[in-house]
């Protein structure tokens, strides 16, 4: 699969709660559909905050690969890895 076009997420302006802790990095499984598009996303590791989760799996949805005809759908594990913003 070749990555065509990948929008960033667009985190919301918030402060953190006290029970929350941003990791480094989200982990999430995509399934690509023949066309390039992506059928689904789903969450395998949060990067320990709500908004930012959402925020990542809403851009992901918007990545577009390459066209495989003849290939119903395919899979892919990313790895995104989000900064800290003080």
């Amino acid at each position: 699969m070749r990555l065509l076009d990948a929008p960033k997420p667009v985190y919301p302006p918030r402060q953190p709660q006290k029970n929350e802790v941003l990791k480094s990095s989200v982990v999430v499984d995509l399934v690509v559909k023949e066309d390039g598009t992506v059928k689904s996303v789903h969450l395998s590791r949060s990067c320990g905050i709500p908004d930012y989760d959402k925020a990542i799996v809403k851009a992901l949805k918007r990545w577009r690969y390459n066209a495989a005809s003849g290939c119903a759908q395919r899979t892919s594990k990313v790895t995104v890895n989000i900064s800290p913003r003080e």
